[in-house]
């Protein structure tokens, strides 16, 4: 029987780093950009803030058994889950009881998967990303081999995978965590456009957590094993690697820096990528008590609410989105509407665009629709039940109105304006068949004049046709005519042939209708006739 584990604080806290230094600054964020990197753990409070990468699963099991006064917000963030099962198992364990089941199933089904890659394997907790579980030992994770070897539970797998709006939101008495398909700026060359418009993806989920004391200080952030996309012909695949997950890591280490105060020097003229997270408290002197104000019993609350609500703002990947929707509607409007020249051809490669363009915008539309469900998810308040009797973990005033503006800004910038395009796109496609259809009646148009001109110059030499055999009959009395008699003949013909076409075939026309009309009547009349005859006989 082996010894219980003697727990080890005083050597992981050798492991931390004063993160304000320079030297460990720059160390800590170069790492963080790198494959090799598993994991990074930041201990802060306004004043100070350490720092250590990399640590072990022991290690993870000391960390919540290490309090130091001037370090009360905790985050723990996992790049790579592959190699990490053991400690994210042990984070699991401690913020609710299901969890480590929850992975240890997990690793399980992606054993089993193989090479499939699964996004989003845990449907309740949303825990995602390959997390590889160590063989262990008894008859547990066998019988769960069995069990999920089903090919129907790797389809739903493979289903969930291909959802790009698929969200998750799991809640506990003293946790909140929210998972989600979160965008990245894909990797560009040339002109540094992207030629297509939905980015890529990485699933991510974020957990708001408190301590034993029930004071809200810890914020856990995993992240799934990256999953490249295929780089394009000619491309070194490991640059393009190397370069798409610095952006699938863009908005977190953004955040990772700004909790040094190397990092809030460097991002203070930054607005967009500015996060406040280390704030000082509000001072007795000037204390007003609204909302947002970081009162000095709220300080860790605050600090770790606030850090929450910045893992989810990320504009990185929006703003390119807004830009090439609207330079593709504008592209594509330039191809509708252009008029071609006489002779040219349509370009029939609008259609297949324009149904492009609207099968990405309503994915998008769908994405940050879920994105709106989830933050109202986030900013729903417990009832007055569960805040008395469970719900521990809460948003405080600062975080609550940041993600409110987050949610109204999703709206109006993103929601909004991909509708707007939408709606453009429709009417592009209405306008194209439009144009379309109007270009096909113009050619029926020609067509219909050019058979009408054939028609008329068929009948306009019907008559001198009739002439010229008239004068080539080999009759011995019609054989005095000389050939100053044909051609009057001919002009005269000819010459009332062109003026009836051309001068009066409107009234030609109405002739021609009106005997119609005459020959209809005269043929109902004998019909009438021949049918009474016939009844006459019948009756004889």
């Amino acid at each position: 029987m082996s010894e219980p584990r003697v727990n080890n604080t005083d050597g992981l806290w050798k492991k931390f780093r004063n993160f304000d230094e320079q030297e460990v600054y720059n160390e800590v964020c170069e790492g963080a950009k790198k494959t090799q990197a598993n994991n990074f753990v930041v201990l802060f409070g306004p004043q100070h803030a350490k720092v250590a990468v990399d640590l072990g699963a022991d290690d993870f099991k000391d960390l919540f058994n290490l309090s130091k006064a001037d370090y009360p917000v905790r985050w723990i963030n996992f790049w790579n889950t592959t190699k990490q099962g053991d400690a994210i198992n042990i984070i699991g364990d401690k913020d609710a009881d299901q969890k480590k089941r929850e992975l240890k199933e997990r690793s399980t089904v992606e054993e089993e998967c193989g090479g499939i890659h699964i996004e989003k394997a845990d449907l309740e907790s949303g825990l995602s990303g390959k997390s590889e579980q160590l063989s262990q030992p008894g008859g547990s994770s066998a019988s769960w081999n069995s069990e999920h070897s089903d090919p129907e539970v790797m389809e739903n797998f493979k289903v969930i995978q291909n959802s790009l709006n698929y969200t998750t939101t799991d809640y506990g008495a003293d946790f909140v965590c929210f998972g989600a398909n979160w965008l990245h700026v894909r990797p560009t060359e040339g002109d540094g456009r992207d030629p297509r418009l939905v980015p890529p993806r990485h699933w991510a989920w974020f957990a708001l957590c408190a301590d034993d004391d029930q004071i809200t200080n810890t914020v856990i952030s995993i992240h799934e094993t990256p999953n490249y996309e295929t780089p394009p012909p000619g491309a070194d695949e490991a640059t393009w690697q190397a370069r798409e997950l610095v952006n699938m890591r863009t908005n977190t280490i953004a955040v990772l820096e700004q909790l040094s105060s190397r990092g809030i020097a460097k991002y203070s003229e930054r607005f967009f990528l500015l996060k406040g997270v280390r704030e000082e408290p509000a001072k007795p002197d000037r204390l007003r008590r609204t909302t947002t104000t970081v009162l000095p019993e709220k300080v860790t609350e605050t600090a770790a609410t606030n850090l929450f609500y910045y893992l989810f703002e990320d504009y990185s990947a929006v703003m390119p989105v807004l830009d090439n929707s609207r330079r593709m509607v504008k592209d594509l409007t330039r191809r509708v509407l252009h008029s071609p020249k006489k002779g040219d051809s349509l370009d029939i490669g609008v259609v297949p665009a324009l149904h492009k363009l609207g099968q990405d915008l309503r994915q998008l539309h769908h994405l940050f629709t879920s994105y709106k469900n989830l933050f109202e998810s986030i900013l729903k308040r417990p009832s007055p039940d569960e805040a008395a009797e469970t719900r521990i973990v809460k948003l405080e005033g600062q975080a609550r109105d940041r993600f409110q503006r987050l949610s109204d800004r999703n709206q109006l910038l993103m929601l909004n304006t991909i509708k707007e395009y939408i709606d453009e796109k429709t009417e592009l496609s209405s306008t194209y068949f439009n144009l379309t259809a109007q270009k096909d009646s113009q050619a029926t148009a020609r067509l219909t004049r050019s058979a009408t001109l054939l028609a008329k110059l068929s009948v306009f030499f019907l008559p001198i046709s009739f002439i010229t055999s008239y004068f080539s009959v080999q009759i011995a009395e019609l054989n005095n005519y000389t050939a100053k008699t044909y051609w009057y003949t001919f002009a005269v013909v000819a010459t009332v042939s062109f003026l009836s076409l051309f001068f009066f075939s409107k009234l030609l026309m109405f002739v021609s209708d009106r005997l119609d009309e005459i020959a209809d009547v005269v043929s109902r009349r004998v019909g009438k006739i021949f049918g009474r005859d016939k009844d006459h006989q019948k009756k004889e």
